[in-house]
């Protein structure tokens, strides 16, 4: 895995995994997207974190009501001052990222991030350039934050 500071990577927010299902949120960062940047940063911030429906009188602090309400909390942990993410439409790609992480709800109501290399390919034929998705792990938030530090 490639390790610089230049490294661009999407965080998308999804309910379900399925192609099918729209993005809540796109938020691209420009620098430090590879796992052990990003990908560790986000393992740490949605560990232990559960998706309620409805706010209890005394919520957890690392609860959120639905996926909508965890993209927004994410958005805020992550913006940082200018320059740090920034939010595109939904089903946004191929905007130069090198690294997906895709957070969303697996069986059980249990949050997992599926971490994607993502890289550019000409056709031969066309001359045009595709983006090509390598799905490289799949798991928990600590599932992924062990994959990262081996």
């Amino acid at each position: 895995r490639k390790k610089n500071m230049g490294t661009r990577s999407l965080t998308i927010v999804k309910e379900s995994i399925d192609p099918s299902c729209e993005d809540i949120i796109v938020m691209y960062k420009q620098f430090d997207g590879y796992p052990e940047g990003l990908g560790l940063r986000l393992a740490n911030f949605l560990k232990g974190f559960i998706i309620i429906n409805g706010i209890p009188p005394d919520p957890d602090p690392k609860s959120a009501n639905g996926m909508h309400d965890l993209a927004a909390q994410l958005v805020a942990e992550f913006t940082n001052g200018i320059g740090e993410i920034y939010l595109h439409p939904s089903g946004t790609r191929d905007v130069w990222e090198e690294f997906i992480y895709y957070i969303y709800l697996g069986p059980d109501n249990i949050l997992r991030i599926q971490v994607v290399q993502a890289c550019r390919i000409k056709d031969n034929q066309s001359g045009e350039w595709n983006m090509v998705e390598d799905k490289i792990f799949d798991g928990t938030p600590t599932e992924v934050k062990k994959w990262i530090l081996g």
